[in-house]
């Protein structure tokens, strides 16, 4: 069962929808993304799982994909479960495109691949393509990994400190 509709999981899920496709209408969320709330919802338990491991607490976040909610309800457990949910779905496709180059037999090794010249006289390559495309990939999923471990060690520390924050 998937998280419902209307609820703040859900609702961390569709910002998440914005955020890398830019829109969070149904067809999107749905076949567009390719990552439906299901699959979502098992990155929400492996994110609050590395939440809790870093906080050595078992059950500090939890996440509860029957009824949507939460615990604690708090922003920056929610933005936590949002980078970290984003940092997978970056991991994701990078092991997607990985998988696809090398079923299509694609190299990326300079020179090689298919060349053609554009109606500007302008050489195009299939294999600097893919290289850019890979690289944008990378980047992506190394940001959104870094964002995460910040975010991380900021609440890691919060939390142990005891440290309030005021949002202004």
């Amino acid at each position: 069962m998937a998280t419902p509709s209307g609820t703040q999981l859900y609702n961390i899920y569709d910002q998440i929808r914005v955020d890398i496709f830019g829109t969070n209408d149904d067809w999107t969320a749905t076949a567009a993304s390719g990552f439906v709330t299901s699959v979502m919802d098992i990155y929400a338990q492996k994110v609050a799982s590395r939440i809790n491991g870093q906080l050595s607490q078992h059950n500090y976040v939890r996440v509860n994909t029957t009824t949507g909610g939460v615990t604690p309800a708090i922003d920056q457990v929610y933005a936590l479960l949002e980078t970290g949910i984003t940092a997978l779905i970056r991991d994701t496709e990078v092991s997607l495109l990985k998988r696809l180059a090398s079923g299509l037999g694609i190299t990326t090794g300079k020179g090689e691949g298919s060349v053609v010249k554009n109606a500007d006289s302008v050489n195009i390559s299939t294999a600097l393509r893919y290289q850019e495309r890979i690289r944008a990939f990378l980047g992506d999923r190394n940001s959104a990994k870094e964002d995460f471990k910040t975010q991380l060690r900021q609440f890691k520390y919060d939390i142990l400190s005891g440290r309030k924050r005021y949002v202004y």
